[in-house]
């Protein structure tokens, strides 16, 4: 098996891509590995790879390294064959050049990193490409997907006894969804180039998003997934811009060295139109340089389904009797899905007295769920471990894409002129805390004329 990986010189392969292959390659004796780019480092390449990694010489040994123009692919011609993965880590603004260039090969096999494009057009050209060359394998890499509360989500609520039973219009109050990060861009400038809506909202946020929205069915296989999350993004009412909010941390102009007007905190709201989620609001939030890394989804409940979530809680065993709350002093309750830190799915009821936390699914849970699918790997190792060898991982479909794409695009979703500012650090900027209340305390005639 040989790989090719171009923009083999860039972050994403040095700290992501060669660390993952060092992980899968004693499973893979014959792997050869191609390092492509336009930085002329035959020399020094292995010096480059190393600064973040401790390999086995072993298998430096399997690298080698080609600096060429992603215009001309010739000097490939002689390393690789028609079972070879093209692997690009590049900005999608050179895809369109790779995909002319990878022409001279027969029925390439391709994995693609998000976010698929640098805009819609540009996305279209990618699905052009595949169209125009029906035998090429295409791989839409999303790791998010590979998470293992994402890759155990489905595996829950197909379960008919499952929490899926409280997850609908009659119970649910509002969905929440964070990416919060902690650090700022530091220094890595190629952010500003892309903002937080093609970095992270299309394509981590969003996903989770189709995860816990989806209705699942008992043993789905990834294209049936796909499936899935296409049905259920084709009923999302498009984005009202009234409802949105872009930010941007106070010090990120001083840290990138010059003005500019791209979003580091972004917050859209999205509705479903259909029979389990109609009127529920699903607000998406994500944020750079705020007080911590976490990653979860908050669904708070409707009052008059308390009753209900006790029924379910008291269907098993391990919560009889827990709620110590006396109803009547329950001020709201929720659910909490905990994709980063914590990888654990608990309810919470606060009170004036404080809260009670219910774990129903701990981490030791998830992670099994995650080892049943894809072993001991993880991230970016699950990708080149299923690519050698021919096993289904959970990836993007080429149609979900294109309606993310859609959804989100910058001509019509966001007037830069709308920034507002925000202090480093913070939990929430008060003007995201405030539109989030306001969503919630919209009733229902208020909710049908949302979009007019």
């Amino acid at each position: 098996m040989k790989i090719v990986i171009f923009g083999a010189s860039g972050d994403l392969a040095k700290r992501k891509l060669f660390p993952a292959l060092a992980k899968v390659e004693g499973g893979a004796p014959d792997l050869k590995i191609i390092g492509y780019s336009r930085a002329k480092l035959e020399d020094n390449f292995i010096t480059k790879i190393t600064e973040f990694e401790t390999y086995k010489q072993s298998f430096l040994d399997k690298i080698m390294y080609i600096s060429g123009e992603y215009s001309n692919l010739e000097k490939l011609k002689d390393f690789v064959d028609e079972e070879t993965l093209f692997y690009f880590s590049v900005p999608p603004i050179v895809y369109p050049t790779l995909f002319s260039g990878l022409s001279i090969f027969s029925n390439p096999k391709i994995a693609v990193e998000k976010p698929f494009g640098n805009d819609l057009k540009s996305f279209l050209n990618v699905r052009k490409f595949i169209s125009q060359h029906e035998n090429t394998r295409i791989y839409l890499i999303d790791h998010y997907l590979l998470k293992p509360m994402c890759v155990a989500l489905p595996k829950i609520l197909s379960k008919r006894d499952s929490i899926r039973c409280l997850l609908n219009n009659n119970c649910v109050r509002s969905v929440e969804i964070y990416i919060k990060e902690e650090l700022g861009i530091e220094g890595r400038s190629y952010f500003n180039d892309y903002g937080l809506v093609k970095d992270v909202v299309q394509n981590h946020l969003s996903e989770i998003f189709c995860l816990l929205g989806c209705t699942y069915e008992l043993s789905m296989d990834s294209d049936s997934l796909k499936e899935k999350r296409v049905q259920f993004l084709e009923k999302v009412k498009e984005i009202n811009i009234k409802y949105t909010l872009f930010g941007q941390y106070e010090e990120y102009n001083k840290e990138l060295g010059f003005s500019s007007d791209t979003e580091t905190f972004v917050l859209v709201p999205l509705f479903v139109e259909n029979e389990r989620w109609k009127k529920v609001p699903f607000v998406l939030i994500a944020g750079k340089g705020l007080n911590e890394k976490r990653t979860e989804i908050r669904i708070e409940f409707k009052r008059k389904s308390l009753a209900r979530v006790c029924e379910f809680l008291d269907s098993s065993d391990q919560f009889k009797n827990h709620i110590e709350i006396p109803v009547k002093d329950i001020e709201y309750f929720e659910l909490i899905i905990n994709v980063f830190p914590d990888n654990e799915i608990y309810f919470r009821f606060k009170s004036k007295e404080g809260f009670i936390k219910l774990v129903i699914y701990e981490s030791c849970d998830i992670d099994r769920m995650m080892v049943e699918n894809y072993g001991k790997y993880k991230d970016h190792e699950i990708i080149f471990n299923s690519l050698i060898n021919n096993h289904e991982f959970a990836c993007a479909g080429v149609d979900e894409a294109e309606i993310l794409w859609n959804l989100f695009d910058e001509k019509k979703l966001m007037p830069k002129s709308n920034l507002f500012f925000y202090r480093k650090g913070v939990d929430m900027p008060d003007i995201a805390s405030d539109m989030i209340v306001k969503l919630k305390e919209k009733n229902d005639s208020m909710f049908d004329s949302f979009f007019n």
